[in-house]
């Protein structure tokens, strides 16, 4: 639109469609008033493009106070729009990404001593409204489980107090009495005087995992305790072919005492002649295949067979 098309009430047929109602509207209303029209709205080209403005207008009077006309500015707005557009959509995925993960995130205003924001995976951790936490800021701390509970307090206090990051992991007593271990890890951000301004953390249920390392360990147990007590040797091998467990039972059966094998790869143990028997074993464990029981070489101490 050129400036001659634009004097009088030719600015008018450049609004767009959707905004003009309520830019009249506004406009009126801010007049009788005898306030300033503050306003953001669209401007449509001719060729269809759309350029977002600023709007700010004020009535001009006369020396006798009648109105003599109005004096107004619009700013380009456009890029700003974008931005805005662009943030907001990066904020809409966030926010679905936020309440369809299993973690919760939060965001904690040391300040006000209130979370801002509290995904809903709370609710399903914690086993009570996400509304409990933005009331009471302690409620997800009160089922912090009693043994975890000092060790829970130092982290906090070293986080607020020295801005260390938070890292632990403890266990809750949710309202249906079952345990959960939970890992939450807090980052405290802070601002260009080094003041703690926010906290942003994430936290998971761990128990799962717990649970796998807790069966895990057991395993172990028993297997060492099978081990130690066998009358055979038996040995573990990392990926490498290095001795990671034998039994004591090595000993009395070639001399060698368990520190010696420490380290040491299959094939400075079995026989040359049983190398490459024990190389096709070793690659079949290493694939998963199943192989038969049969007998190695293994060198004594002395070297003999």
């Amino acid at each position: 639109m050129t400036l001659d098309q634009a004097l009088g009430d030719g600015w008018q047929q450049g609004l767009h469609p959707d905004d003009r109602e309520k830019i009249f509207a506004t406009w009126q209303a801010a007049m009788q008033k005898d306030q300033v029209w503050d306003h953001e709205y669209r401007f449509l080209g001719k060729d269809g493009r759309v350029t977002w403005l600023h709007g700010l207008t004020v009535k001009r009077t006369d020396l006798d106070g009648n109105l003599a006309g109005y004096i107004g500015i619009n700013i380009d707005i456009s890029k700003r729009k974008e931005v805005e557009d662009q943030l907001e959509d990066v904020n809409q995925r966030l926010q679905v990404l936020a309440e369809n993960i299993n973690q919760v995130i939060y965001l904690y205003d040391p300040a006000s001593d209130q979370f801002l924001y509290v995904s809903p995976a709370y609710e399903r951790i914690w086993e009570e409204p996400v509304e409990a936490v933005y009331d009471d800021p302690l409620s997800f701390a009160k089922k912090v489980h009693p043994d975890d509970l000092p060790a829970f307090q130092e982290a906090v206090r070293k986080e607020h107090e020295k801005c260390i990051f938070f890292d632990l992991e403890y266990r809750i007593l949710p309202e249906k009495g079952s345990i959960k271990w939970i890992h939450s890890q807090n980052k405290p951000v802070l601002d260009e005087n080094s003041d703690h301004i926010l906290t942003v953390g994430i936290t998971e249920d761990i128990t799962d995992r717990k649970s796998a390392e807790d069966a895990l360990r057991k395993s172990e147990e028993k297997f060492r305790l099978i081990a130690d007590n066998s009358t055979e040797i038996i040995w573990q091998l990392d990926l490498k072919g290095k001795v990671t467990y034998i039994s004591p039972s090595v000993t009395k059966i070639t001399g060698y005492t368990r520190e010696d094998l420490k380290g040491l790869i299959y094939r400075d143990i079995v026989s040359s002649s049983a190398v490459k028997q024990a190389l096709k074993l070793f690659k079949a464990a290493l694939s998963g295949e199943e192989f038969p029981l049969i007998v190695i070489d293994v060198k004594e101490k002395d070297g003999s067979i």
